[in-house]
């Protein structure tokens, strides 16, 4: 068994398996159940995925269709995985050498600009919502969209982050524009996460995708965190290799982050990995690295998952 807990804030597999009929216990995407076990303990949050297709006709409707499909899933390896949404759920689940899972939801078209879906998301066990993918919808502006660079969070937007925190779910700035991101950072009370952004520092990517050192320091001021990104695209401009992960989050560490950094590793939503890294099964190698480099046990451990536990408020 491989010596770490992982905590991982972002994949899209439970959107994946449902696409392509495939099962979560073993599959051919980048991470799976069987996967998640080979390590002494394993976190991930799995999003609904609202993709453009979905996101102007009947976006609630394809959140139910994956929610559905995961519940199905988690029944049938109960024994294995449990969708955890509090500290005790957590415990349970690690203690009884069961894999968590934490439902978050990518796309807040989802909401179908209804406030009252939120409470409704949260009985569902959803813990995070990503206000946009990329483009502009009716709560705010994608890193990508046509008002990106005039506008921010529209009035229901700020509404929803409000009701959002009132109901348990931490706002997720990943794909928003740097006017959405810092009109979140103004109206949000509690933790805000970029569950899968990189250091726009080290790498400035085209999609506009990665955060800014002030961005990053507001992060850590909101007592939140920044999940490393594997998408080659938000590491180098080049063909990425292990050193381009380090270097990312080498610079947040230098920044001040120590307790702000995770892992949001967008396995199953990219199609493009560091070189060594074909799935979950090798993120040990990042762990080992740091081991290399001289890193403590102890920051290690915060990367790996305690960082992210803290901004979820599993206290373990």
């Amino acid at each position: 068994m491989k010596p770490y807990v992982i905590f991982d804030a972002h994949c899209d597999s439970a959107s994946r398996i449902l696409d392509v009929k495939e099962e979560l216990w073993n599959n051919k995407g980048h991470l799976d159940l069987s996967r998640m076990l080979e390590y002494r303990g394993y976190i991930q949050c799995f999003a609904a995925f609202i993709s453009p297709e979905y996101a102007k006709s009947g976006p609630m409707a394809r959140l139910r269709a994956i929610w559905q499909n995961f519940q199905k899933e988690l029944e049938k390896n109960k024994d294995r995985i449990m969708l955890c949404t509090q500290t005790g759920d957590v415990k349970q689940a690690l203690s009884c050498q069961k894999a968590c899972a934490i439902l978050t939801l990518e796309g807040g078209e989802a909401l179908e600009g209804d406030l009252e879906n939120i409470p409704l998301l949260a009985q569902m066990g959803f813990r995070a919502i990503g206000l946009t993918w990329n483009h502009d919808n009716d709560l705010a502006t994608g890193c990508l969209g046509k008002k990106a660079d005039r506008e921010g969070l529209t009035p229901l937007g700020r509404k929803a982050v409000v009701r959002m925190e009132e109901c348990g779910i931490l706002p997720d700035v990943s794909h928003l524009s740097e006017r959405s991101f810092w009109d979140v950072i103004e109206t949000a009370k509690g933790p805000v996460m970029a569950t899968h952004s990189n250091s726009a520092a080290v790498y400035r990517d085209p999609n506009r995708r990665n955060l800014t050192d002030q961005q990053f320091l507001a992060i850590v001021r909101s007592g939140g965190a920044a999940g490393i990104n594997l998408f080659n695209n938000f590491l180098s401009a080049g063909r990425a290799a292990l050193s381009d992960v380090m270097r990312h989050i080498e610079h947040f560490l230098a920044l001040g982050g120590e307790n702000s950094i995770g892992l949001g590793c967008d396995f199953d939503g990219i199609d493009l990995a560091p070189k060594g890294i074909r799935g979950i099964q090798d993120l040990n190698l990042i762990f080992e690295e740091m081991a290399r480099l001289g890193y403590s046990g102890e920051l290690i451990q915060k990367i790996s998952h305690q960082n992210f536990l803290r901004v979820f408020g599993f206290e373990i």
